[in-house]
């Protein structure tokens, strides 16, 4: 697959790299972000933001897994930008979407709330998300999920804000994969 802009290579590599080194439901995290806000060309501070990696077991083998996974991934409306078959890895590292699985962004993500309600739903949001299937240590297979979104206001101005994950797109990803292995095996 051909990807749109290089920098988006390099950072879903690093991802990769960081979030999916080592095998097991261990998997670390990718590193920390580090971000400059300006307040009215008057102030500067730095934000050191991360994202979280959720990991889910399932019963069946990791290659099963990774089988049905470009198709969850449709079903949820997630563009599958890269796929690394060797690293069993799937992910997109930057689309914008207002909604997901016929929800909301507040329903998956938190990017704080303003007088007129929550950014997540307000602002364009920008999502990186990478998974990885490795088999688990006994047995099934555990499917790390990394997601990570930035929010930046539509009509205006302003400082892009880094929004936490609250795990429940991690978890539905977990559950459609989980559905579709079950309708395969029947």
């Amino acid at each position: 697959m051909a990807l749109p802009k290089l920098v988006d290579k390099r950072v879903f590599l690093v991802l990769c790299a960081v979030s999916c080194g080592s095998p097991g439901p261990g998997i670390e995290p990718p590193a920390p972000t580090r971000s400059t806000l300006r307040i009215m060309d008057f102030k500067t501070t730095e934000l050191l933001t991360e994202a979280l990696q959720t990991s889910a077991t399932l019963s069946a083998s990791a290659a099963e897994v990774w089988a049905v996974l470009p198709a969850a991934f449709e079903q949820l409306g997630i563009p599958v930008g890269e796929a690394y078959p060797d690293l069993m890895t799937l992910g997109n590292t930057g689309f914008t979407a207002r909604n997901l699985d016929g929800e909301r962004m507040s329903h998956y993500l938190d990017c704080g709330r303003s007088n007129s309600g929550a950014r997540a739903n307000l602002y364009d949001v920008t999502l990186t998300i990478s998974t990885r299937v490795v088999d688990a240590p006994d047995s099934g297979a555990v499917l790390a999920t990394t997601v990570d979104a930035w929010a930046k206001p539509r009509m205006t101005n302003g400082n892009p804000v880094h929004c936490l994950s609250k795990t429940t797109l991690e978890q539905r990803l977990a559950e459609v994969v989980a559905e579709r292995l079950g309708s395969e095996s029947a």
